[in-house]
Parts: structure tokens; C-alpha cells; sequence
């Protein structure tokens, strides 16, 4: 529809900072985030030319009650390396 439109327009991904930067013991994370980008990049280069820009926004830490479990706090002080 944005094509079909001609109004250019803009579109959004998610990915991570895990897209950016590998973290360690997370490979299937990082992987998908990567992909993100990837597919990202590839939109960004066959929709500019109808005037579509493709960005992607890479979060670190959102304070989440996930990430406020204890259970991630012992994670982490048992894997320090997993913080970047």
C-alpha cells in the first residue's frame, strides 16, 4: 500500500543492542536480532527508491519486571560478562 500510495513514507523495526554487539550465552538472541537488521538494511535499500525509509531502534536494558527478577541479579553476578 505504501508503494501503491507514492507518498513515501517510513517504517520502523525493533531490534536490540544484542543486533549491534553479540552477548554472550545468548547466540540465539543475538542471532534473531541481527536478522532484524539485516532484513532492515534490505528493506532500507529496495524501498528507498520509492521514497520508504527503513530505521531500526536498538533498546539495551528497559527496566522490566523481567529484568528486575532476582533470579536475573544472581544471573548476572554469576556471569558478569553477559553485561556489556
Amino acid at each position: 500500500p505504501m508503494i501503491a500510495a507514492g507518498n513515501g513514507g517510513s517504517i520502523i523495526t525493533i531490534s536490540s543492542a544484542a543486533g549491534i554487539k553479540a552477548v554472550p550465552g545468548c547466540g540465539h538472541y543475538s542471532a534473531s536480532k541481527f536478522g532484524v537488521v539485516g532484513l532492515t538494511n534490505s528493506l532500507a535499500v529496495e524501498l528507498g527508491e520509492f521514497g520508504i525509509r527503513v530505521n531500526s531502534v536498538h533498546p539495551y536494558g528497559t527496566d522490566t519486571p523481567m529484568g528486575n527478577d532476582l533470579s536475573m541479579y544472581q544471573m548476572f553476578q554469576d556471569h558478569p560478562n553477559f553485561i556489556h
